[in-house]
């Protein structure tokens, strides 16, 4: 449709603060044109006619019907009934009984761990309340998990806790067996694959040993293996050639 400017002129008086029936109503009658509910509310976008009533808002000035009133003014005794029954109760965390999980209960997550109830704590702070089984049962035998560490099921398992099972793995050098695709089916091919990680990581760092600059002479620290000269050597070959 066609806006002319009487009617945007009229929309922008008389849309706000109006249901958009009413609008629409009132349009019609102005215009002959019938507007449905999503064009009332694309125009009044367009056109910067806020409402305060289509949006559900209560209006400056509103008073509650039950304000100053007791509950037996406003709700009758089944009403009442029902609301007390969902209340909050004294010392009550997650609502009415029946909707609190103990202390032990087990779930899945999304990526398929089985997770363990380990505590009650606010809704706000329910994922807090849920720990993976496989770490608690490492700690219940081996004390808290290292920082920068992962709990892995050696077999692949995960539905295998027996604490043989579960290897301590730094996350650096699980990062190198993911990425370098090594296999392993039980906790000791795991742990060989820890240790060739960590021995490859030994002969690299040895291989970054200070050595001796082959122009000037002097020590220095390399940053990669076949380093032979040092940084402000290199440094002063590039701006010599640039």
């Amino acid at each position: 449709m066609r806006w002319t400017d009487e009617m945007k002129g009229w929309f922008k008086a008389n849309a706000p603060d109006s249901f958009w029936y009413e609008t629409a109503a009132a349009f019609q009658e102005e215009f002959g044109v019938t507007l449905n509910r999503s064009q009332v509310k694309n125009a009044r976008m367009r056109f910067g006619a806020k409402s305060g009533k289509a949006g559900g808002m209560f209006l400056k000035g509103h008073v509650p019907a039950n304000k100053g009133k007791t509950w037996d003014e406003f709700m009758s005794p089944e009403g009442q009934a029902n609301s007390r029954r969902t209340q909050f109760k004294v010392g009550e965390i997650h609502g009415p009984e029946g909707h609190v999980k103990p202390v032990g209960y087990e779930r899945v997550s999304k990526d398929g761990y089985i997770e363990v109830k380990v505590a009650d704590g606010l809704q706000s702070r329910a994922n807090c309340n849920y720990r993976p089984k496989h770490h608690v049962i490492w700690e219940s035998v081996n004390g808290p998990i290292p920082p920068h560490t992962m709990i892995v099921f050696a077999d692949k398992d995960k539905r295998n806790f027996d604490p043989d099972n579960l290897v301590a793995v730094d996350r650096s050098i699980w990062s190198t067996i993911s990425s370098k695709g090594f296999r392993y089916a039980d906790r000791e091919s795991l742990e060989a694959c820890i240790n060739v990680v960590k021995l490859k990581r030994a002969v690299y760092e040895k291989r970054l040993s200070p050595r001796t600059c082959r122009e000037c002479g002097a020590e220095f620290q390399p940053t990669f293996v076949n380093q032979s000269r040092c940084r402000e050597c290199i440094d002063r070959r590039k701006r010599c050639t640039s």
